[in-house]
């Protein structure tokens, strides 16, 4: 749900996540099978997905170390050494992300699997927006590709413990499409009023 509040591109969105419409429902878990989830999630966004960003800032060493992360305790290790450094005379846009990120972890040690998933994916969406502000070739390309990234760990993430019965495609699409159609009525119904 994080990812798709933040990807700003309908089609690219589409593209993304129309895969994981089918396969969410009944894929709900117990309480440390989603832990397990989440563990992946911020591991993963902090070892492929926090990089790019830092090296495009240019902090390839704490690039370098994050791209190291094996494990989720790896993960901890390093967002609590780039919340050491100081940030502020690095631009907002590297606080927010680091902030973040870090809220992520405080979540995931605390046991709130879901907020530290939601932090994980404004993370995702906090690097995307950095390569985009720095520019330079390729920053668009390399934005969307965060978000590609994102959605493939969410596609590992969700083959973890319970898998949802997964519907056609074609049928998600269709029932899209209905309640589409009905929010459409029921909103020219509310303006006629």
């Amino acid at each position: 749900m994080c990812l798709n509040e933040i990807i700003l591109s309908d089609s690219l969105r589409q593209e993304l996540l129309m895969p994981f419409v089918t396969r969410l429902a009944g894929s709900v878990d117990t309480p440390d099978v989603e832990m397990v989830r989440v563990a992946l999630i911020v591991q993963q966004t902090v070892a492929a997905i926090l990089p790019e960003a830092l090296a495009r800032a240019g902090y390839e060493w704490e690039a370098e170390r994050c791209r190291s992360v094996d494990t989720i305790e790896d993960a901890i290790v390093a967002v609590k050494h780039l919340c050491g450094r100081n940030w502020y005379a690095r631009g907002p846009h590297l606080i927010g992300l680091i902030n973040t990120i870090n809220l992520a972890v405080e979540d995931f040690v605390a046991h709130r699997a879901v907020d530290a998933a939601q932090y994980a994916g404004t993370a995702i969406a906090d690097v995307a927006e950095i390569i985009v502000s720095i520019g330079g070739d390729g920053a668009k390309r390399a934005a969307d590709n965060t978000y590609r990234q994102g959605a493939a760990i969410l596609d590992a993430a969700l083959k973890i413990g319970r898998q949802a019965h997964i519907l056609p495609t074609e049928v998600v699409a269709q029932r899209l499409q209905s309640v589409k159609r009905l929010a459409l009525v029921h909103q020219q119904s509310v303006v006629a009023a």
